[in-house]
């Protein structure tokens, strides 16, 4: 419900097109890419770069966002879920962390727009964290940096008040994500 009242109210340039049914390509330029699948049919992309900011704001940290938001049914559930893409993950990754973690209230704000329009279906939802790379640090693991097995690339970490999974590879299935913690 969520993602098809986020298709009506936002700007073309703001929604990433599947690319096929169940897939899309998320894109940085000179980063990376990542296809995602296994996308429910009703998700709804949007690159949050393109989304842009309230010119409002003073310059600061509290713009920082992620690369994109994924909003999709799961069951009778309203799921989002932020997407941050670096070439290497870290050992700390803070920076991508907090630009995770600061999307948040660009959520929020899509949510109470849906409220005032839509009235209140657009209510509740589940949100997800995601830090996607195409290499971890050799310092900060040991291990190849893709295995065969997409699962073992799969990791989760706390990061104020946040649970962020990281993954490593080109190709990530949507469902390999663990539950929401926060609706």
């Amino acid at each position: 419900m969520v993602a098809s009242h986020l298709k009506h109210i936002l700007d073309r340039e703001a929604l990433t097109p599947p690319a096929q049914e169940g897939r899309v390509r998320l894109r940085q330029a000179n980063v990376m890419e990542v296809e995602v699948v296994e996308l429910p049919p009703d998700a709804t992309v949007i690159s949050l770069e393109k989304l842009g900011r309230l010119s409002g704001l003073k310059k600061g940290q509290w713009l920082q966002t992620c690369d994109y938001l994924l909003v999709f049914s799961q069951g009778d559930q309203n799921q989002a879920v932020f997407v941050e893409l670096k070439r290497t993950l870290d050992e700390e990754g803070s920076r991508a962390m907090e630009q995770l973690r600061r999307s948040l209230p660009l959520l929020d704000y899509l949510l109470s727009v849906c409220r005032v329009h839509f009235g209140d279906g657009a209510s509740r939802i589940a949100v997800r964290y995601l830090l996607i790379g195409q290499r971890r640090r050799a310092h900060f693991d040991k291990r190849p940096s893709v295995s065969p097995d997409p699962e073992r690339n799969l990791r989760t970490q706390e990061y104020k008040n946040i649970t962020v999974s990281t993954f490593v590879g080109a190709r990530f299935p949507l469902d390999f994500l663990p539950r929401a913690a926060r609706t």
